[in-house]
């Protein structure tokens, strides 16, 4: 089913059904929306990237609007054009190596190894002295 422009207005008036479904937008390339059995409606993104379909999920419908989804949805296609999958960079994302994950690290590999008795006191600080970012991945350092 395509639509003109994914509104705010369209997007609530779609109903659920026995089957998801998906809704096109006529004005940016395989940018959509999926309405769930359940009611639960989320915008889409689908492309192809070295001869494979892929569908990404831009977020719920809610949480954001149908204008920022659009934008997230650009910026994809834009990745897209310099050779770079959007999906596969969001996995790498999340498989990176955390701030804390790499304190951790020191930890058993270095000054475990190489620190002993009292060199090792305050070595290394307890969890809350990390900074607040100690869950973040290295790359967003």
């Amino acid at each position: 089913m395509y639509l003109a422009k994914l509104t705010k207005r369209q997007i609530e008036a779609l109903e659920a059904e026995d089957k998801d479904y998906f809704v096109w937008d006529s004005e940016l390339s395989g940018f959509g929306f999926r309405v769930f059995p359940t009611g639960r409606k989320q915008f889409v993104l689908q492309y192809r990237f070295d001869k494979t379909s892929r569908r990404m999920s831009l977020g719920r419908f809610g949480a954001i609007t149908p204008d920022q989804a659009r934008g997230l949805a650009l910026e994809a296609l834009v990745k897209l054009r310099h050779d770079i999958d959007p999906v596969a960079e969001k996995r790498e994302k999340r498989a990176a190596l955390a701030v804390r994950d790499l304190a951790d690290r020191f930890d058993e590999e270095h000054i475990a190894v190489h620190l002993k008795g009292e060199h090792r006191e305050g070595i290394p600080p307890e969890p809350e002295a990390l900074h607040p970012s100690g869950d973040r991945p290295l790359a967003d350092h």
